[in-house]
């Protein structure tokens, strides 16, 4: 099922982006260099493949995520250094999203104990963890060490770099050139926000999305504000470590 809404949600992604294509031509809002429509739709195939290439292997074969998801970030990176997306890649900027992180954090927090209490009330359902959640919760209940070390890996740094390339860098920006940064900020959220919904226990969306949208508004307006994909990837890796730890540290 969650294969399946993936190719759908990819499916209709690619479609969005063609139809958006001259629409992103005729009406650019800034000076800058615009994105090709192949370009984006080339960084579409490569974050979706790698997507489901992790959906049908990972579960078996537990090297594959510390080898597929820097390969495709690197091919990602690649393409991304032909346009004036990436941004200046400092320290500055790194620590700018982490301090965003923390002046944040608090209100993605008191949003899920909220949403989660709604739903528990209402729904009479506990929303079930996240896969990557369970994953963390697995490895650290007497997993081998590699494997441990791989998702920590995979989770606080190697997916933050990955996701950041291509809904920043990638669909951000090639959104603003045709809606303005705010609408750009939302649509990508929102795609953003689809990509991480679950097929097990499906009260859990009704707390997981709301979150990840949310999150992901605070991490777009960062990239508007620093022009620089280091920012958001700090945001983006201080979150998921500061989730990781909270998995293993807080039973």
């Amino acid at each position: 099922m969650l294969i399946g809404a993936e190719l759908g949600l990819s499916l209709g992604l690619f479609f969005g982006l063609y139809k958006t294509g001259k629409l992103a031509l005729s009406r650019h809002h800034s000076s800058e260099k615009s994105l090709p429509l192949t370009s984006v739709l080339s960084a579409t195939a490569l974050f979706f493949l790698c997507q489901f290439a992790l959906r049908f292997f990972a579960p078996s074969v537990n090297i594959i995520k510390p080898l597929l998801l820097p390969g495709v970030a690197a091919a990602l990176y690649l393409l991304a250094r032909k346009y004036p997306i990436v941004g200046p890649i400092n320290f500055a900027n790194l620590t700018e999203g982490i301090k965003w992180t923390c002046a944040t954090r608090w209100i993605v927090m008191v949003l899920g104990v909220a949403l989660s209490s709604i739903v528990t009330r209402f729904l009479g359902a506990h929303p079930a963890p996240q896969t990557i959640v369970r994953a963390i919760r697995t490895a650290s209940e007497g997993a081998h060490v590699f494997q441990y070390g791989s998702i920590i890996l995979s989770v606080g740094f190697l997916v933050p770099i990955l996701e950041e390339l291509f809904f920043r860098g990638f669909l951000q920006s090639y959104f603003r050139g045709a809606f303005g940064p705010n609408v750009s900020i939302l649509s990508t959220s929102l795609i953003f926000a689809l990509c991480h919904f679950q097929s097990r226990g499906l009260a859990s969306n009704f707390v997981t999305l709301p979150i990840v949208f949310v999150s992901s508004l605070f991490i777009g307006r960062i990239y508007e504000r620093t022009r620089s994909l280091a920012a958001p990837v700090g945001m983006h890796i201080a979150n998921n470590l500061i989730a990781s730890a909270l998995v293993i540290f807080c039973r």
